[in-house]
Formats: structure tokens, C-alpha cells, sequence
């Protein structure tokens, strides 16, 4: 057994568990939060905004929770991440009024980041190379397969109540699950082929950081910033279309759930093409993909056969979504090995910022774009970023991404020459 497969396997119950646990409980209370803000008697502008406030607050705690990481070690911050949620949760489920939910949410979003960012950064040091993208696939599979069921477990425990708190409940039991199943990961140095910073190397401070990576983080980061954006904008994008195209809202439905049964399925198959393929053409071809279907759709909006075409685009939408699966964590760990191998949290708080903002921006843009001009226009507009990502990917990124393989294929050939064993860490490293 190699060492990348034992250390998988050692790894994969702590990092796949929670991942799927994690996303049961933002998927338990993702679709209440808002309406149990209006209850406690919320504006609807306010309620909207506390559910806002929790992706505001993954994007907030991305760079302090690099410091955590870094300082702290990989599972240490994972546990502390869901000690705060469950607090932020239970704070949640006590409030009498809206105002402490808008602390609550934001201090969900911080959680969920830190604890994200902890995850990435210990398959990025644990894994090796050649294995990464398939680790990170499955990973991604893992969250979306308790995403999906999060929602299911929090209406039935709401149903079987009477009272909306008790999906709070349900995704509080989710992260003390997740403590047991984090509690599982072994302390890194303890995996075959892991080492530590050199003794006496300084702490990678982070704006020091951005400033030297500033290279990677424009052209890699702009590259999958703009797949973050492209995938936000699905979610947000495909539902309206349908709705301007005149579906009824159980097609709409329908629609959506056979794309994501479609995306699901291939997330496996997107890793192992990453790995045998390189991480380069899968990403240029995403892009050019989301970039055309944008573009179709804005140009057959009034077009006869416009509702087939929507029904192919959002085919061919799950298709890319499954087949990139992980891209973004992957590269971003790749880049990290170029950064520093050994101490990548504060790299990849950077990294996941930047691809946060497509996230965010998408839906944004697409509302404003909307109201400016026309949906079809959003669409246009969302398109032409896609094409912007893959000129940028393959014009300025691709020497990055061949400099990346190839510094993976020497760490690959140096762990396959590594005896395995415990290996200790330096004294400065202790903490860790």
C-alpha cells in the first residue's frame, strides 16, 4: 500500500463525515433562517438580510481563519469552528427577537469558513499530489450529498414539533456528530510522508503573503473566481430564465433536481480527470462551457424552441458542474505547494476570498443586471466573464499550472521514496 493510499484511508472517515455532516446542518437551517427572523417580528428586508449575513460571514472569516490554522494546527481549528457554530446555533434557537440573529448568522459563516479552510489545508498537507483532485472530488460529494439531505431532516423534525426551532436543533446534533467523527483525523506529522516547516521558520504572515502570491492569486485566482461565479450564477440564473420562459413551478423544480441528480453523479469522475489530465484543460473547458451556455441562453431567449434549449443548457450546466467538482480546492492546493508546501492556511485564505467574491458577486451582478437592462443581458454579461476566466487561464495561468505539476510530480516521487512511519515536527511546529 503506498503511503497516499494509507493515508486516505486513515483520513477520509474525519474529512468526509464532517463534510457531509457540516453541510446537513447549513442545508437544516439555510432554508428557515429567514422566515424564523420575519417570525420574531423582522422586515422582510431584515429577515433577508440575516441570510445574507451568512454568506458575508464565510467570506469574513476566511483571512483571520487562516491565522487560526496556521497557529493552531488543522484539527484543532475544525473543532473550535463547530464549538462556535453550535453556539452561534443555540444562540439562534433562544432569541426572542431578530436583532441577536444578525450576530448568530454572521457568526455561522465564520464558522463554517474556519472550518472549510482547516479541512482544505489538511488534505492539501496529508494527501499527496497525484491523489489530491480524487480526495477533494469526493469531499465536494460528500457536502452535497448532506446538503441535500439537510433540508429533509430539518422539515421533518419542524413538522414533528410544531415549532421552527427544531431545525436548529437538527443541525446542532449535526456538528456534535462532527466533533466525534473530527476527533477521528490522527495529528498530521503523524502521516507517512508528512513533514514540517524547517526548525526556526517564521509564521507566513498574510498580507506578506498576498503581496508575493499576488502573480498566482490574478491569473489561477481570477480563473477560478470566475468558475465560482459562473457556478452561483446557475443557482441563481436558471430559476428566473425558467420563470421568464413561463414553466409552472413543479417544472421548475423538476428541472433543477434532474440537473443537480446529473451533477452529483459525475463528481468522482471530474477528480479522476484532474488527476490523469491535469488540472488546466478541465479548467479552460469549464469556463469556455459555462461561457457558451450563458451566451446561448441570452441569445434564444424570444427564439420558438427557446424552453428546449433552456432544458439542454442546464444539461449541459450539471455536466461541467460535475466534471469541474473540486477544481477550485484543488488548484487553489496546488498553488499552495508553490507558496509553502508546508504551512498552506494562510495561502489558501487568500485563495479563498478571491473565489468567494465570484461566489458572491454572481447574484448580485445578475439582479442588478436585470434591472438595468434585461435578464438576457445578465446572462450575456455573466458569459463573457467565463470567457475572460479561460483567456486568463490559458494565456497567463497555464505556465503556472505546468511549474505546479511539476513541482507535484517531484513531491510524488519524493513520498514514494518516503518509508512510512511517523514522522516528527519540529519543536516550533509543536503547537501544532
Amino acid at each position: 500500500m503506498t503511503s497516499t493510499d494509507s493515508n486516505w484511508r486513515r483520513i477520509a472517515p474525519g474529512v468526509l463525515l464532517p463534510s457531509a455532516l457540516q453541510a446537513i446542518s447549513y442545508g437544516a437551517i439555510l432554508p428557515i433562517i429567514a422566515v424564523y427572523a420575519h417570525d420574531l417580528g423582522a422586515s422582510l428586508a431584515l429577515a433577508g438580510l440575516v441570510a445574507a449575513l451568512i454568506l458575508a460571514g464565510q467570506l469574513l472569516g476566511n483571512l483571520p481563519g487562516g491565522w487560526v490554522v496556521d497557529r493552531f494546527g488543522e484539527r484543532n481549528a475544525m473543532l473550535a469552528a463547530a464549538g462556535l457554530n453550535i453556539a452561534a446555533l443555540v444562540g439562534c434557537a433562544l432569541s426572542t427577537r431578530p436583532e441577536p440573529l444578525v450576530a448568530c448568522a454572521l457568526l455561522i459563516g465564520v464558522a463554517n469558513a474556519v472550518f472549510g479552510l482547516a479541512r482544505q489545508a489538511l488534505v492539501t498537507i496529508v494527501i499527496a499530489p497525484s491523489f489530491r483532485a480524487r480526495a477533494f472530488s469526493l469531499m465536494i460529494g460528500a457536502y452535497r450529498l448532506g446538503f441535500l439531505i439537510g433540508p429533509f431532516l430539518g422539515a421533518a423534525a419542524i413538522s414533528a414539533t410544531g415549532s421552527i426551532r427544531a431545525g436548529f436543533g437538527v443541525a446542532v446534533a449535526s456538528v456534535l456528530v462532527t466533533i466525534v467523527a473530527v476527533l477521528l483525523i490522527p495529528d498530521p506529522e503523524k502521516f507517512a510522508g508528512v513533514s514540517g516547516a524547517p526548525a526556526g521558520a517564521p509564521r507566513p504572515k498574510l498580507l506578506t503573503t498576498i503581496r508575493e502570491s499576488r502573480r498566482v492569486l490574478w491569473r489561477v485566482g481570477f480563473a477560478a473566481m470566475a468558475v465560482s461565479a459562473m457556478r452561483s450564477s446557475r443557482n441563481t440564473l436558471l430559476p428566473l430564465w425558467a420563470t421568464s420562459l413561463g414553466l409552472d413551478a413543479t417544472t421548475i423544480a423538476l428541472v433543477v433536481g434532474v440537473g443537480s441528480a446529473i451533477d452529483f453523479s459525475l463528481f468522482y469522475v471530474g477528480g479522476i480527470l484532474m488527476d490523469r489530465y491535469g488540472r488546466w484543460g478541465v479548467g479552460v473547458l469549464t469556463l469556455l462551457s459555462y461561457g457558451v451556455g450563458h451566451l446561448v441562453l441570452a441569445l434564444t431567449h424570444s427564439d420558438p424552441l427557446a424552453v428546449q434549449v433552456f432544458l439542454a443548457v442546464v444539461v449541459a450546466f450539471a455536466v461541467t458542474d460535475g466534471l469541474c467538482s473540486g477544481i477550485i480546492m484543488t488548484t487553489g492546493a496546488d498553488m499552495a505547494d508553490m507558496v509553502n508546501p508546508n504551512r498552506p492556511a494562510v495561502f489558501l485564505a487568500a485563495w479563498r476570498v478571491v473565489t468567494d467574491l465570484g461566489s458572491a458577486g454572481a447574484p448580485l451582478a445578475i439582479s442588478l443586471l436585470t434591472g438595468i437592462a434585461s435578464l438576457a443581458w445578465a446572462a450575456a454579461s455573466i458569459g463573457l466573464v467565463g470567457f475572460a476566466g479561460a483567456f486568463v487561464l490559458g494565456r497567463y495561468g497555464s505556465a503556472l499550472l505546468r511549474e505546479a505539476a511539476a513541482r507535484r510530480a517531484a513531491r510524488d516521487s519524493a513520498l514514494a521514496t518516503t518509508t512510512p512511519g511517523p514522522l516528527q515536527r519540529t519543536q516550533a511546529d509543536a503547537v501544532r
